[in-house]
């Protein structure tokens, strides 16, 4: 998880927050969680980002994976 957040997977917001102040939200857990099940399916990342940036764009959500309607 702590790979995923220093990279921008789990949320662009944590990236550069320290590990003493690192405080990770409900949304942030979900969408990793929804990344885990795609990286299961053998979704590659770029696919993963591709998706995300997309559901970004048409829901206006930070956390895409994490909205209801997803």
């Amino acid at each position: 998880m702590i790979g995923w957040i220093r990279t921008g997977v789990a949320s662009r917001d944590l990236v550069e927050v320290g590990g003493r102040e690192l405080l990770i939200g409900f949304e942030d857990l979900i969408s990793m969680r929804v990344i885990a099940a795609l990286r299961a399916a053998n979704v590659s990342w770029p696919a993963i980002r591709k998706a995300e940036h997309w559901l970004r764009r048409e829901t206006g959500s930070e956390r895409p994976f994490a909205t209801e309607t997803i």
